[in-house]
């Protein structure tokens, strides 16, 4: 979808769901509803979280309480005045063009005016073990602003971790001995929040110990206007688009805004179809699928296939896996080790045996144990329900997530650990045991990388370029 910014009006009470699902390309969100409007999870599927979200002057807390609101990271108050109404008179019409005009000729708008704020370097303080300091940044920025900073780290090697989140992003995550500068432009205005941390694990340090972040500056402008509300379409500058934008006022009187609005009576399906294969980007070097192979929705959890086959079966046991010849010493296909069977010296599934590839076509396949590692080391795991269903929302840097669900796995005839674990197989042979293969494994407490046998049936989720 191309949409970019939406106006929900102040009638609006509930919106249905998928109404803005997969809209990735919003930039922003007005909300006029003094009650925040009740939504459901797929609602805001995707939509990046870090967006602001204005809402009416008073109401932020009971945004940042309701269920799926909440999840946004930058709800601004505002006073929804009239938009187009530029002379004042509480009412839009042929004068208020005229107003604009008149800024326009008349040079009303002043030039332009460098601003720079600069903020205290923080370096950490914790070296016990298990235990995190943090600092927090608030900043005004402008739209174009830049924000600029250096950092250092001097840690145990992936294990104690300098991270820095902006407005509950994750936009910078270090350890080992590394350092470096980040530069982040706002397409935005208004209040942003930065945290920085240093958070170690449970053993061992290496190095300084320590994670630092300085010279630390906010560079923008601002602009002088004598008549802000000539700024309509409020993007910094009074020119033919915000003439274009009272026009649009004028003659659609019914309409809130001339951005797309909510209908009072939403007209998409409340209960949604995920399609099968739909690509998620959550700021990773791959897109993930936001369901597994055999599923139609995300908390399905869709087929079991055993490493290197492409279909379900009854039983899953040496005697019936493809590539041995009934044990686990006998592998006839990747392999890289005597020891376990005929070398080939194949470490990763070719397409003709990853099960995405075969299921899905196109670029789909099956994620390598590096895209996993990505995924657990750059993303934001939290356990949750959906649908009645366990597992793990995993949210990417750049806001969006997919879910998850803790399918269990299957060996010989029965399934096990269906709520509470979930196993993922991953393109990629342990070659140091070739009988087994590496895969995600996680509980409601923890997610890591294993290594189970090839033999088992375990769930996939598909990635993508």
């Amino acid at each position: 979808m191309g949409l970019t910014s939406v106006t929900i009006g102040n009638s609006v009470t509930s919106i249905g769901g998928s109404a803005f699902r997969n809209c990735s390309g919003l930039t922003e969100m007005y909300v006029k509803a003094t009650t925040p409007p009740s939504v459901d999870y797929y609602t805001f599927y995707n939509v990046p979280k870090s967006i602001p979200v204005y809402v009416p002057a008073g109401t932020k807390a009971a945004y940042q309480a309701a269920d799926y609101w909440k999840e946004f990271t930058n709800i601004i108050e505002m006073d929804f005045g009239i938009k187009g109404d530029v002379d004042g008179d509480e009412r839009v019409d042929v004068a208020d063009v005229t107003a604009v005009v008149e800024v326009i000729l008349n040079g009303e708008e002043t030039e332009e005016v460098p601003t720079e704020q600069t903020f205290d370097a923080w370096a950490s303080t914790n070296t016990a073990h298990s235990s995190t300091s943090q600092n927090s940044y608030t900043m005004e920025a402008t739209k174009g602003s830049v924000l600029t900073f250096d950092w250092e780290v001097s840690s145990e090697s992936n294990y104690d971790w300098l991270i820095v989140t902006l407005d509950g992003t994750q936009i910078l995550k270090k350890s080992g001995n590394d350092s470096g500068s980040y530069t982040h432009t706002f397409t935005t205005a208004g209040t942003h929040t930065m945290v920085v941390e240093y958070t170690k694990d449970g053993s061992s340090s290496s190095g300084s110990d320590k994670g630092e972040i300085y010279n630390i500056k906010l560079s923008g402008s601002a602009n002088n206007k004598s008549n802000p509300a000539a700024d309509v379409n409020s993007d910094g500058s009074v020119d033919v688009g915000d003439i274009t934008v009272v026009v649009n006022i004028i003659l659609n009187p019914d309409s809130d805004d001339d951005t797309p609005a909510v209908p009072d009576t939403p007209t998409v399906p409340d209960t949604p179809t995920i399609t099968t294969g739909e690509a998620i980007d959550l700021g990773l070097s791959v897109k993930w699928a936001s369901c597994n192979v055999g599923a139609t929705a995300p908390e399905e959890y869709g087929g079991y296939y055993a490493w290197g086959e492409t279909e379900e079966k009854s039983g899953y046991f040496w005697s019936t896996y493809k590539y041995c010849n009934g044990t686990y010493k006998s592998m006839t296909k990747y392999c890289t080790s005597s020891s376990f069977g005929t070398i080939d010296n194949k470490t990763t599934l070719e397409p003709t045996d990853d099960v995405a590839t075969v299921k899905w076509g196109g670029s789909w396949r099956m994620p390598t144990r590096a895209e996993q590692d990505e995924l657990r080391n750059s993303c934001t795991w939290t356990w949750t329900t959906l649908n009645g269903v366990n597992g793990y929302r995993v949210t990417g840097p750049n806001g969006n997530s997919i879910f998850l669900p803790a399918a269990g796995y299957r060996n010989g005839t029965g399934v096990s650990g269906q709520g509470s674990f979930g196993y993922y197989w991953s393109s990629s042979l342990n070659c140091n045991v070739s009988y087994c293969a590496y895969d995600l494994l996680f509980g409601s407490d923890s997610y890591n990388w294993s290594s189970l046998s090839r033999n088992n049936g375990l769930s996939v989720r598909p990635v993508c370029p």
